[in-house]
């Protein structure tokens, strides 16, 4: 990609479109990629079907900044990587709570 616009001498800002399933395991290609071009972005796309790694997708986000994604991937997916606790930490904090409350409702009686 790098020599493709250099070749063609591409000067201003470009996105990359990439396949979240792939960009998964990329995550050191993609930021070696962002940094040797200014201002660029990536698209991350795919269908519902695409099986992706979303803890390792999460961490490319992370990495490369929220700011230079963009995003054309199924809400569910989105809905996961934009997400700022994971479901095990969330189900630990309602059963903390409910047990909280149980606590107290047993202490009045």
């Amino acid at each position: 990609m790098l020599k493709a616009l250099s070749d063609n001498e591409i000067a201003q800002p470009v996105t990359y479109p990439v396949r979240a399933s792939l960009t998964a395991h990329s995550e050191a290609v993609i930021v070696r990629l962002l940094e040797q071009t200014k201002n660029s972005t990536l698209t991350l796309w795919g269908p519902e079907t695409d099986i992706v790694d979303v803890p390792a997708l999460k961490q490319v986000v992370d990495t490369v900044g929220r700011n230079r994604i963009y995003m054309d991937i199924p809400e569910k997916l989105k809905d996961q990587l934009t997400n700022t606790g994971s479901e095990l930490e969330k189900g630990s904090l309602i059963f903390s709570t409910i047990l909280a409350l149980v606590s107290t409702l047993v202490q009045r009686f």
